[in-house]
């Protein structure tokens, strides 16, 4: 059975742009209509993701309302979906063998032969667009963690203000022309759409249409969608380049054309952006001008598998909230978000999105030290005043706080001293701060030395 995820056209007003028709970049390929078969592409050793149909239609959605607004109604989508995963006929160790192109490979092979992909031709522009449930290497995407040398290291973007953005090492999200179909292969991993980081849209986009389309990394690097928005921003907020759609026959138009949709015109994003445990956390909600509100729905979850709690408000005279709260969490975890808005006139949107609530009380990190016992050195905070530090051959030392929000070379952090002796300072850096290297100084001196680089502990 397929699903019809979505056609669109006619979400711009006609008339309003006059360029076209829009084709390939570098190319004569028409892009008129953009046909995308969308395949969950699941090893046969994995669990699909019990609402994947949702997270995979929300990523469509948005690439789909994107490019209509970037291409001014020149160019749709009409994306088709199979109801269920394609399972593979490998276990995911075999997916992955090689390197992460060679994996893409693979995918792409299995999935165009067991669909019979692109099929029958009807003048669209063919599109394979693969959702991976895995990466090229084993990565906890929801609590963005990797095991190395049999400890658990974080992975993954997360901005100076401490929001969670895609970008994992161990992702490998690919994509491509076809000359074989006339048309493009894409490949967006687990890493790219599983977990709604902010910019896990762009992701969706950049590899799963604009590749496979022929745009190319504009130079030098911006944040348009095509470069690197994915780890600053919503695909809202984001665009393509002008010279780039000028290359495939757009050309702008006098005045942007009216939409009849809330892409673009509704943004709803979590504060604060770091939150700590049993700290209230709010979505900031901006809505379009004489906006009515029928029905808001927010709904929280705490693990990739585990349930969605929602709820729901209708405001009063349908006036737009300015906030709405999410509520507050006892211990620490990774949060996904989601909120469903609907108006008055009919109009929808949703929006999801992703943080991380932390214990300071429990923060954990480590860094490598190069020297005799060499090895990973392990730091825990233990209790309000003390943190101790562990090394390879198991032996503890402990420090006690001397100073809190302290500053050292433009670093916040906290300044600790040796016990017993308190022959040796040393400074670490609030989580996030920047430099993140552990500092040490031994008594009277004056200058600090680096120990290594810090990496957190997932929270």
């Amino acid at each position: 059975m397929n699903v019809r995820l979505l056609v669109l056209g006619g979400l711009l007003a006609a008339g309003a742009a006059t360029a076209g028709p829009i084709h390939a970049y570098g190319g004569t390929n028409d892009l008129a209509r953009i046909s995308v078969t969308v395949v969950y592409f699941l090893p046969r050793d994995r669990p699909p993701v019990p609402d994947w149909r949702d997270r995979i239609g929300f990523a469509m959605r948005r690439v789909a309302a994107f490019h209509e607004r970037e291409f001014s109604g020149l160019s749709v989508l009409d994306a088709r979906m199979p109801g269920e995963p394609l399972v593979s006929e490998l276990t995911a160790d075999k997916v992955r063998e090689g390197d992460a192109t060679a994996m893409f490979e693979r995918m792409a092979a299995e999935a165009r032969h067991r669909l019979g992909w692109p099929g029958a031709r009807d003048g669209s522009f063919p599109v394979l667009l693969l959702f991976s449930d895995q990466n090229h290497r084993e990565l906890d995407d929801f609590t963005r963690t990797r095991i190395e040398d049999g400890v658990p290291v974080h992975e993954g973007h997360v901005g100076p203000d401490g929001r969670h953005h895609p970008g994992a090492k161990s992702g490998g999200s690919r994509a491509r022309m076809d000359p074989r179909s006339g048309g493009g292969i894409a490949l967006v991993t687990a890493d790219g759409w599983r977990v709604p980081y902010e910019g896990s849209d762009c992701v969706a986009y950049h590899e799963g249409l604009g590749h496979t389309l022929g745009l190319p990394h504009p130079e030098p690097a911006d944040r348009s969608v095509m470069s690197t928005a994915q780890y600053h921003m919503p695909i809202h907020r984001s665009w393509i380049n002008a010279d780039q759609k000028q290359g495939m026959g757009w050309a702008p138009a006098a005045a942007p054309p009216p939409s009849n949709t809330l892409f673009g015109a509704f943004h709803a994003r979590h504060e604060p952006a770091e939150p700590r445990t049993g700290e209230p956390v709010r979505l900031d909600l901006s809505w379009p001008e004489g906006a009515r509100v029928a029905r808001i729905t927010t709904a929280t979850q705490t693990a990739l598998f585990g349930p969605w709690h929602e709820a729901v408000l209708r405001p009063p005279e349908g006036t737009p909230p300015a906030f709405v709260a999410l509520g507050a969490f006892s211990g620490a975890t990774p949060v996904s978000w989601r909120i469903r808005v609907e108006l008055a006139d009919g109009r929808r949107e949703e929006l999801w999105g992703y943080f991380q609530a932390a214990d300071p009380a429990s923060r954990s990190f480590w860094y490598d030290y190069r020297f005799e016992p060499a090895g990973k050195r392990i730091w825990r905070a233990a209790g309000p005043d003390l943190w101790t530090e562990l090394d390879p051959t198991g032996r503890l030392k402990v420090f006690r706080i001397a100073a809190r929000d302290s500053d050292v070379g433009g670093a916040r952090g906290t300044l600790a001293t040796e016990l017993p002796g308190r022959h040796m300072e040393v400074f670490i850096p609030d989580r996030g701060a920047r430099p993140g290297h552990l500092l040490f100084r031994l008594t009277g001196e004056k200058d600090w030395k680096a120990l290594g680089e810090i990496h957190d502990f997932p929270r």
